[in-house]
């Protein structure tokens, strides 16, 4: 298909075994020669079909005989040793930008992959399950989690409690209404940098823009100053970049602590634009 699709001047279609197969390539492409019209050709491997648009030349004109040395004379660079090449920036993404994820204590070494995996049953969950009703969501949540990469997480049960009863909480009513985003891809420049990510959940208004991220952390703080500052840094991001996109709105982001029953935290936007400061002036220094 591939060949078919980009060839430029010439494709040359063979096989090698039986043509009997009436689903193979060779014989669809075979029949399709045949309804375009075709003719008999001696090819140098034998007898075959030929299709042909515009003038053919009979016969290939052999230029062997008056090829003539050329002196190839080749750069000097290539006479010295290639010099290293700095590796390439790619962007940044908000959950990447430094800093600790979790308060302290939480999470042992050897549990970190298990929490991963929990964390991203919890956002497939909570992505899907609004589109169909609540009585069906036991079935829905054991075939989505089945294909999870690194395996099917082994409390199904109470991820889909948790999910469940994030969806149910009221403050958080307007984030899985119609007029709500999930799952958006959003890019932007953070200072000279270029960012990339997605944001959990989006609502636009004509006046507002507010931005949630679901966090499944064991230990949730108390207030938006005990928040890990990896946390704060990525919303900072998603507040940076929103305020580019929405100059003329007013941006609120926010997290959602779903071991607490969906519990929305707002989030001060100079807590986290002070956040994302410092994460900048530390990528710029590693890049310096």
């Amino acid at each position: 298909y591939v060949a078919m699709t980009r060839a430029e001047s010439w494709l040359i279609v063979a096989g090698a075994g039986k043509t009997t197969q009436t689903d193979c390539w060779h014989r669809l492409v075979q029949d399709g020669v045949a309804v375009a019209g075709s003719s008999q050709c001696q090819f140098p491997t034998g007898l075959g079909q030929r299709h042909q648009h515009r003038e053919w030349p009979d016969a290939v004109t052999d230029l062997s005989s008056e090829a003539t040395a050329v002196e190839l004379r080749l750069p000097d660079c290539v006479h010295h040793p290639a010099q290293s090449m700095a590796k390439p920036i790619g962007p940044l993404s908000p959950s990447g930008l430094g800093g600790a994820k979790v308060l302290a204590g939480e999470i042992a070494e050897s549990d970190a992959d298990s929490a991963l995996l929990r964390g991203h049953a919890l956002h497939l969950l909570l992505e899907h399950l609004p589109h169909w009703p609540a009585q069906t969501w036991n079935t829905r949540a054991a075939d989505l989690l089945a294909g999870l990469d690194g395996g099917i997480p082994d409390d199904i049960l109470g991820l889909l409690q948790e999910a469940s009863a994030v969806l149910a909480a009221p403050d958080l009513a307007p984030f899985f209404g119609p007029d709500a985003l999930a799952e958006v891809e959003i890019t932007a420049m953070l200072g000279t940098r270029a960012m990339v990510g997605a944001i959990d959940r989006l609502l636009v208004t004509p006046t507002d823009v507010w931005a949630i991220d679901y966090k499944s952390n064991r230990n949730v703080p108390d207030t938006p100053e005990q928040v890990p500052e990896g946390l704060l840094r990525q919303m900072g991001a998603y507040r940076a970049a929103l305020v580019q996109v929405f100059p003329d709105r007013i941006v609120r982001v926010g997290l959602v602590w779903t071991q607490s029953a969906g519990r929305l935290m707002w989030l001060p936007e100079a807590l986290v634009d002070a956040a994302l400061s410092r994460a900048l002036l530390e990528t710029a220094a590693q890049g310096a």
